[in-house]
């Protein structure tokens, strides 16, 4: 868990970002969200019902905002939605994707929602943005009904990667937002170890190679996870 005044220095990073966020932005952002979606349904072509997405981000989108329309789709973020500056036919396009949502204004740590009654969950590049990692997946865990799916996608380091960012990127780039909105980094295997502890199966992941473990750059790496029949998390707010 980090600290509540890392917590607020990274939500007000995350804030500056979506305020006045710019064409270009927007664009890129709805351009990622539609690959990203379609990613998650090559891995899992059947969805299931309903869908509740973890850090929409500003725009209200997210991937649940690209994935079919026939199930109930949520989206969830701390904080509230932006309006980006942007051509009328662009914001129409933001504005529909959004309106087909059912947004809930809520941190990861503190899903409003019952035990047991959501059947996909997304959590794409969140992870090393919230307050409490290991509690967001136990509120993930309790959240799946179970056999529910976690498709969670999230930057990973190799091991020199991540001696780099702690020794010399959090000082060197103290003020910028690389760091500010980032209180986590994680390896592949940091992931992994918190998804089970928070009682999840891995089913699938896309990771880095051997080699690149130890010396590659950042790498987006995918898992997708799943909650098994009758299992309790084993320890869902371990740090």
């Amino acid at each position: 868990m980090t600290s509540t005044e890392r917590w607020k220095e990274a939500q007000a990073a995350e804030s500056e970002f979506w305020t006045g966020i710019p064409e270009s932005t927007t664009r890129e952002a709805l351009d990622v969200n539609r690959a990203e979606a379609e990613f998650l349904r090559s891995w899992v072509p059947q969805l299931p019902s309903p869908e509740l997405e973890i850090g929409v981000g500003g725009l209200g989108v997210g991937l649940v905002g690209f994935l079919p329309a026939n199930s109930l789709r949520i989206g969830t973020d701390p904080l509230p939605l932006v309006t980006p500056c942007c051509s009328d036919e662009l914001l129409k396009e933001v504005l529909a994707r959004r309106q087909s949502l059912h947004f809930v204004r809520a941190a990861g740590e503190r899903l409003p929602f019952q035990d047991r009654c959501i059947g996909l969950a997304v959590c794409y590049n969140v992870l090393d943005h919230v307050n409490d990692a290991p509690l967001v997946l136990g509120e993930i865990f309790r959240v799946l009904r179970p056999e529910g799916l976690l498709f969670l996608k999230v930057d990973t380091f190799s091991y020199l990667g991540l001696a780099k960012w702690h020794l010399w990127t959090k000082r060197a780039h103290a003020n910028e937002i690389l760091v500010r909105a980032h209180p986590y980094r994680f390896s592949g295997w940091a992931v992994k170890v918190l998804c089970r502890r928070a009682g999840f199966e891995i089913v699938r992941t896309e990771e880095r190679g051997p080699l690149d473990r130890w010396v590659g750059r950042s790498f987006r790496s995918a898992f997708l996870a799943r909650k098994p029949l009758g299992e309790a998390p084993m320890n869902a707010s371990a740090s």
